[in-house]
């Protein structure tokens, strides 16, 4: 339950920080839908690429956070869990 709980804390850090990078608030919901859409999708790579730098340094490099993402997703898989959607309404300003 606990390993569960962290990876939707993952994901949320991860797509949350995606305002970071961008420069309007319009281009910050792009990359969140952007980042939600390649997590429902399993294209980790496109996560990471709108992933704070830190993060990924926080994961172990981005060869270790993909690695991370692939386990904890297949683990939750079997487990039962499924993302179904994922709805980006809108973003703050940071």
């Amino acid at each position: 339950m606990m390993n569960k709980f962290k990876t939707i804390v993952l994901v949320l850090i991860m797509t949350l920080s995606v305002g970071m990078f961008s420069q309007t608030k319009e281009d910050a919901l792009k990359d969140a839908k952007t980042t939600s859409k390649a997590t429902l999708e399993l294209d980790f790579k496109t996560v990471l690429k709108h992933t704070l730098p830190s993060v990924i340094d926080m994961m172990g490099g981005e060869d270790a956070a993909l690695t991370l993402l692939k386990t904890t997703f297949d683990g939750m898989k079997t487990q039962g869990f499924v993302f179904e959607k994922a709805d980006i309404i809108s973003v703050s300003e940071m």
